[in-house]
């Protein structure tokens, strides 16, 4: 009590940020933030090694990889939320060769031995605008459910960047999909959602998204 009584400057501050919070509530939920995630694709790598003069040819598989995603849309007009998206996955550590020329203990021939270790790595960093249309509404013709079903329209960039011991690159990929969306509100303003989309996106023709959604 003490402490309030000498800084009543704060308790107003306090106060006027509890009651705007309250009136925004109370307002038509027109914002809505998305913290999720889903996969990506890494990007099939290729490197040469020179090893004894010989030519030696390392494929590195494409995998799936965990993204973290978040978006931020706003309602512009009924049923319709555009916005903004941004994703970040960390693919895979490069590898580096080592050789050595051994010899077998029965026959005395030399035979060559490889082995691996951790070495640079590749970032994937995704951002653009996000359109959701709720379907819903225009059969029940009721606002603010708590199951919603949207179709979505996605468009926007991947910045690749990788380092590999003596290099550091950068490339830029354009992605684009529509696809469908499912969002289940457990209170007024907290729920989870699940997002399925197709297209052209960073190594895949798909892309899937889920996690928290809260709309106020």
């Amino acid at each position: 009590m003490t402490y309030f009584m000498r800084n009543p400057k704060k308790v107003q501050l306090v106060v006027i940020l509890l009651v705007t919070c309250v009136c925004v509530m109370a307002q038509e939920m027109k914002f809505n933030l998305k913290l999720g995630g889903g996969t990506v694709t890494a990007p099939l790598r290729t490197e040469n090694y020179d090893v004894n003069g010989n030519l030696l040819r390392i494929d590195t598989q494409n995998k799936q990889q965990a993204q973290f995603a978040v978006e931020a849309n706003y309602l512009v007009c009924p049923n319709l939320h555009v916005g903004v998206y941004a994703g970040y996955a960390r693919l895979y550590q490069s590898q580096k060769l080592y050789d050595e020329v051994l010899l077998d203990p029965e026959t005395g021939a030399e035979y060559p031995s490889f082995s691996f270790s951790g070495g640079g790595r590749t970032n994937a960093f995704t951002y653009g605008l996000n359109f959701n249309y709720q379907l819903l509404p225009l059969f029940t013709h009721t606002d603010n459910l708590r199951l919603q079903v949207y179709a979505i329209g996605r468009l926007g960039m991947v910045t690749e960047t990788w380092t590999n011991y003596n290099e550091t690159g950068t490339r830029h990929f354009f992605e684009a999909g529509a696809g469908l969306g499912v969002a289940y509100y457990f209170t007024k303003h907290v729920g989870i959602f699940g997002e399925a989309l197709g297209g052209r996106f960073y190594n895949s023709w798909y892309s899937w998204r889920a996690g928290l959604s809260i709309r106020f």
